[in-house]
């Protein structure tokens, strides 16, 4: 099946930095609308246009005899954003350190073998 020639990355930058800058929809209030349900066939998978925002998509195999669905979940979402920042924020504050850590200890990791 072949795509339409408007989803081969013909996007302006300007929809790109809105998609990024809103991590694919999900710092929108409601994105498209709180109950979007979309189903998508193998080629129009990529096409981050249609799916920002959307509480639900369908995503469909080949064959369109199996799909699996992904959810949004913004308490979900939230969470293991938190995580991330602060795991982030942690290994900051100890990049010095382990960088000390890891030359200090380079002959004992490495052998000539």
């Amino acid at each position: 099946m072949e795509r339409p020639s408007e989803l081969r990355g013909d996007e302006p930058h300007h929809s790109r930095a809105l998609l990024r800058a809103s991590l694919n929809g999900h710092l929108l209030p409601h994105g498209k609308g709180a109950d979007t349900k979309l189903t998508l066939s193998v080629p129009f998978r990529d096409d981050y246009r249609k799916i920002c925002g959307a509480k639900e998509v369908t995503n469909l195999n080949s064959d369109q005899t199996k799909a699996y669905v992904v959810r949004r979940n913004q308490t979900k979402f939230w969470r293991e954003t938190l995580r991330l920042v602060r795991n982030t924020m942690r290994l900051r504050s100890t990049y010095e350190e382990n960088i000390c850590l890891r030359q200090g200890g380079y002959n004992q990791l490495t052998s000539d073998g």
